[in-house]
């Protein structure tokens, strides 16, 4: 009998001590791309030639700098004073709300995610995921990324690869071309992150 008051007075030990008074912190779903106003990413960007030289270099920088609600839903933009490009999250992943004239507008898918490796995406042309676990690394760090891959060819025969980090966004771009004389295709763009605070 003393067993059992002692084992009874253990556990409700246990369940007091694990409840308090403040609230537990909601669980919040990670971004692939982290949209709060204030986040920045900067980026080092390198063009070369089919040699491999690098012909131009210079850094951009990227912030969230508003939001807007747009049919009930919320979504930010990079430009200003006015911007015809707004983005968001939602269940599908990264999306880009494009307005083009005052009566027409366009979504585009630009990261599935969450998503499997392998799956496709209708986005600025066909998309697929290559990989849940692609680790990428820049001078900061290395981090694991989904790799995206541009499935169609853009009409000039370039296309892209993305690594994108989940509650980071994007690490790198890698646009590839190929020479008028050859069917093998070199880097010609690379954008890598070099700086990134986000909420």
């Amino acid at each position: 009998m003393e067993f059992v008051k002692i084992v009874f007075l253990v556990v409700l030990f246990v369940f007091l001590n694990s409840c308090n008074d403040s609230p537990t912190k909601p669980f919040q779903k990670i971004e692939i791309v982290p949209l709060s106003v204030g986040n920045v990413w900067i980026y080092q960007n390198r063009k070369l030639d089919s040699n491999g030289t690098i012909i131009k270099e210079y850094f951009d920088t990227i912030r969230v700098i508003k939001d807007t609600i747009i049919d009930g839903t919320r979504w930010y933009t990079y430009f200003e004073p006015s911007s015809d490009l707004w983005y968001q999250n939602d269940e599908y992943g990264y999306r880009n709300y494009t307005i083009l004239y005052p009566t027409w507008y366009h979504y585009y898918a630009l990261y599935k995610f969450p998503g499997k490796s392998g799956e496709e995406f209708e986005g600025f042309g066909r998309k697929k995921i290559d990989s849940t676990d692609a680790i990428y690394i820049t001078k900061i760090g290395s981090f694991k990324s989904f790799k995206y891959i541009d499935n169609d060819k853009y009409s000039f025969g370039k296309f892209a690869d993305y690594y994108v980090s989940p509650g980071i966004g994007l690490v790198c771009r890698i646009l590839y071309n190929k020479t008028e004389t050859s069917e093998e295709y070199y880097i010609e763009y690379l954008k890598e992150l070099v700086f990134y605070n986000v909420k």
